[in-house]
């Protein structure tokens, strides 16, 4: 509960927990503004999973210190999928270990009916390539020309994903692809080959080269439709399956300059 130190004055706390019922909230609420109508106000009973899950998630006034940091938790780990800006290496220290290069990151995520059928998230999918030239000669034309050659490659394309691993490396072309879940490898090539003639646009080194295309496979093929089993306080459980197959959209592109400085470039705002 908020404590009230007296003469009308904020408790540091209340200070606190103003501050986070209006940050934290706002990006809760923008999580899940393409999901759901996070603005209708419904019964309890009325409401989809997403809708439950959006009211839970939400901090309240009258939350305690502890249940502030379980919903954080819970949103961040299991709704943003750990975002570098909260968790991971200080930027001021990643940069004075390692050196960086501008990068292209794009995004897909798994069309609503499909969650929403199974009950889940959205699953989302990544590829990304580094810009090879020195930072301050990057221009908006560049960024603009990239964009236009992702959105005309991948706008229309589906993803199916999930069933089978490739990987892509190529330093000098700025790609480095260590996992990307696809439904076949002539699928996963596909998008490579795509990526590499984004890539192009400002750096001819990126051609596509067919001997640094790796499909990785398991001993048993079949292993990602299965659900193993684990037996809990005497009942059977299924776990989730570790390679969702579904099907995913182009959802946005940004621009990372430095590590913490990210620029959209298309689709929607975090």
């Amino acid at each position: 509960m908020p404590i009230n130190t007296g003469n009308d004055i904020p408790s540091p706390f209340e200070t606190l927990q103003g501050f986070l019922m209006n940050s934290y909230n706002r990006r809760v609420k923008e999580s899940f503004r393409e999901d759901i109508d996070i603005d209708n106000s419904l019964e309890w009973g009325q409401m989809s999973n997403e809708q439950k899950t959006l009211h839970q998630l939400l901090i309240r006034d009258n939350d305690n210190a502890g249940m502030m940091m379980l919903k954080m938790q819970a949103f961040f780990f299991m709704r943003e999928e750990l975002q570098a800006e909260m968790f991971g290496i200080p930027i001021t220290t990643f940069q004075d270990t390692y050196t960086y290069e501008p990068q292209i990151q794009i995004y897909w995520k798994e069309i609503p009916e499909r969650a929403q059928a199974n009950n889940r998230h959205r699953i989302r999918r990544q590829l990304s390539f580094r810009i090879m030239q020195d930072i301050e000669s990057i221009t908006q034309n560049d960024l603009d020309r990239i964009v236009d050659k992702a959105v005309l490659e991948f706008k229309n394309l589906q993803l199916n994903t999930g069933a089978k691993s490739v990987s892509y490396l190529d330093k000098k072309g700025g790609i480095q692809i260590s996992q990307f879940l696809v439904f076949d490898g002539n699928e996963g090539k596909q998008f490579i080959q795509k990526l590499c003639e984004v890539a192009m646009v400002t750096n001819p080194h990126a051609t596509f080269k067919p001997e640094n295309f790796k499909i990785h496979t398991t001993a048993d093929e079949s292993g990602y439709r299965k659900r193993e089993t684990r037996r809990l306080l005497g009942e059977t459980i299924e776990l989730p399956k570790r390679r969702q197959v579904t099907v995913c959209k182009l959802h946005r592109i940004e621009f990372h300059s430095y590590p913490g400085y990210p620029k959209l470039l298309y689709g929607p705002k975090r």
